[in-house]
Order: C-alpha cells, then sequence, then structure tokens
C-alpha cells in the first residue's frame, strides 16, 4: 500500500502523493480543484501518484485528497493556507488576520487530519495554545510559552494527537486516524501583543463509532441476557410438555 501525505503549499494550492504503491494508487479530490496528476515509476516496481491542485475560488477553505488502491482507500483532510502563507513562519511584515476565525470540518473515521492556527509570523507570538473539548470525554489543554520554550500539557493522554516537537517552529496539530472520540470542538489560541488571535474547527467524525459508549454497550449486554433466557424458557417449556406427554402415556 502507499503512504499518503497530503501538503498544503503556498497561493491556495495543495499536493497529494500516494508513494511507492504497487500498483499505482489513483488520487480524487473532494471538492474537484484546477489539478495536474502524475506517475513516477521505480526500478522496484512501485508508483508514486503525485497530484497537485488550485483553488481559486475563495469560498474552498478545506480539501479532502481520497487515494484509491486494491490495498483500501485512504483518505485525507487540510485546510487551504492563506495566500500570505509564504510570511507565516517568518519575520516578514504582514497584515493581521481576522481576531478570530472558525470552520466546520466532517472527516471520515481513520482519516489524518492537520489542523492550522492563525496565519502569524511566530517571531510575533508570545504563547500559544490548543484547547480541546471533546464531547464525549474530558477537556485537553496545551501550551507552549515561546520565551521559555516550555510545553504544558493537561489531560491530554491520546497519543493519536500529536504537536510538533519544535512548537515554536510548527504550531499545527496532527490527529493520526481519526475515531468518534475526538468529535468535539479544537481551538489554537495565539498571544500577541497586539491581542489574541484565534481558530477554531468544529471537528466531526463520520463512521461507527469506537469504542462504542457505555449506554450502546449496557443495551447490547441486555439485548443479549434477554435473547438468552427466551431461549432457555422455550427450551425448558419443550421439555415440561414432553414430560406432561410422557406421563400420560
Amino acid at each position: 500500500p502507499p503512504e499518503v501525505i497530503l501538503s498544503p503549499g503556498k497561493n491556495r494550492t495543495v499536493e497529494c502523493k500516494a508513494i511507492a504503491g504497487r500498483p499505482a494508487a489513483q488520487i480524487f479530490w473532494a471538492p474537484e480543484g484546477d489539478c495536474v496528476t502524475g506517475k513516477e515509476y521505480q526500478d522496484n516496481g512501485t508508483v508514486t501518484t503525485r497530484s497537485r491542485c488550485h483553488y481559486p475560488d475563495g469560498n474552498v477553505s478545506t480539501v479532502t485528497c481520497l487515494v484509491s488502491h486494491l490495498t483500501g482507500n485512504r483518505s485525507q483532510s487540510t485546510d487551504l493556507l492563506p495566500d500570505s502563507s509564504s510570511s507565516c513562519l517568518d519575520g516578514q511584515q504582514m497584515a493581521l488576520p481576522p481576531m478570530e476565525v472558525t470552520t466546520s470540518l466532517s472527516v471520515q473515521m481513520g482519516t489524518k487530519v492537520v489542523l492550522y492556527c492563525p496565519c502569524i509570523p511566530l517571531t510575533r507570538v508570545l504563547i500559544t495554545t490548543w484547547r480541546i473539548r471533546f464531547r464525549n470525554k474530558p477537556s485537553c489543554k496545551i501550551a507552549h510559552d515561546r520565551e521559555t520554550n516550555q510545553t504544558i500539557e493537561t489531560n491530554c493522554v491520546d497519543r493519536r494527537i500529536t504537536w510538533a516537537s519544535r512548537p515554536d517552529q510548527s504550531p499545527h496539530l496532527q490527529i493520526y486516524a481519526t475515531a468518534i472520540t475526538h468529535d468535539g470542538y479544537f481551538r489554537c489560541q495565539m498571544a500577541t501583543y497586539h491581542g489574541n488571535f484565534r481558530r477554531g474547527y468544529h471537528l466531526q467524525v463520520l463512521g461507527l463509532g469506537t469504542p462504542e459508549s457505555p449506554g450502546s454497550t449496557l443495551l447490547i449486554i441486555l439485548y443479549a441476557k434477554l435473547s438468552l433466557l427466551v431461549v432457555i424458557l422455550v427450551m425448558v417449556g419443550f421439555a415440561f410438555f414432553q414430560w406432561i406427554n410422557d406421563c400420560r402415556e
């Protein structure tokens, strides 16, 4: 199976690579954009499929790369970076983004997701904080102080949610293999001398729940016990009537 990598680029472009598949994987996009797709054939018989898309429509904010392969289908979603993304991670001057931006994002269970902070040069940021309010489990908080270069985590025990080892260089959050338990609200807040800037995501994970909720599990157990009780009563009733018939004979 291929390794899938999805990377947003400058000027509302994004590239998806299905690396070293055998046979070659196919790449589709949702929504469709202005895309160019090609294949690179390796000496070992594997093929890397590469697709680069441009989305000039400013109404498109989130795109999904769909990779089709004989070993199974995969998908990854990402936000498009703004046109000024080339200066997000350096000290160049740029207009500050809106104080708060919120995006609704729906993904299939098992999808890898990258969530982005506001587009601000990190040299201006004092503290970066991710606050996560899950629907069915305790909230999580991750904060990084640039001056002391210290990271503090609270209730963040889900190892599928990862932050870069150097959050002063990459403040974005990644979720490997999303699950139903990742349903919730994710917000990145960047504190600067000019104020606090936030970017939030209402994340909805589509698919069957794993693990099941305690209520669902209890109902299943009760149903199984009830079914077993009915079977036992039928067997006992049949044996009783058989005994009655034997006595009469």
